[in-house]
């Protein structure tokens, strides 16, 4: 039997998972945006990417961000309609922020000399004014975001709509030079880690 919002607002147990997964979400944003805005002062090291080399950097902006933020609107929807999968996500997408921040720092980068800046509208708002965050690169924060939602979606066509279009924003990505080709490669085994450390609570 599928749990409704009925049946949450009637479980005390289930409203406080909710109320501490929004909290610690919560949280983990605010301290994501403030890492962001730091690790854009921080030196990193540049390496020679094998595959960068071969290809001129091509500008995929609002092509990625389209598939991005049309994602993520999609998956509000679905998520909205099976409050197990939403708190999932909420989860997910919290140790998905750890993780991340943890790798970032652990491994400061320095972007790509051809790098055409991925200028995200929301959250270079948020944490620089409107300005380019060049080095927050390893892993993809975008690529990952992806694979969290193909993972905790419901539908078997949505898990493969998601799955679909990580794989188009990971190449759009490395087209633009805007990460390493290694940042790619490793968000989809540190997300799916993330989300399959969750999925027990959910």
């Amino acid at each position: 039997m599928m749990t409704t919002w009925k049946n949450v607002r009637s479980d005390r147990q289930l409203l406080l998972r909710f109320g501490v997964a929004a909290i610690g979400l919560a949280v983990a944003l605010l301290a994501y945006t403030q890492f962001l805005t730091r690790i854009e002062q921080r030196q990193g090291v540049a390496f020679l990417d094998p595959l960068r080399v071969l290809f001129a950097p091509v500008d995929l902006t609002w092509v990625t961000f389209s598939m991005v933020y049309g994602a993520v609107l999609g998956a509000g929807i679905v998520l909205l309609r099976e409050p197990l999968a939403l708190l999932w996500a909420m989860q997910a997408y919290t140790m998905h922020a750890l993780l991340r921040m943890m790798m970032m720092w652990a491994l400061p980068l320095d972007p790509p000399i051809t790098m055409i800046p991925l200028i995200d509208p929301v959250v270079s708002a948020v944490t620089s004014g409107g300005a380019p965050l060049t080095r927050d690169l390893f892993y993809s924060g975008h690529v990952g975001t992806l694979v969290v939602l193909s993972m905790v979606a419901p539908q078997r066509w949505a898990r493969r709509t998601m799955a679909t279009l990580t794989a188009l924003v990971g190449i759009a990505v490395i087209l633009q030079h805007v990460h390493y080709t290694v940042d790619v490669l490793v968000a989809p085994f540190v997300a799916t880690i993330a989300a399959r450390i969750t999925r027990t609570s959910a």
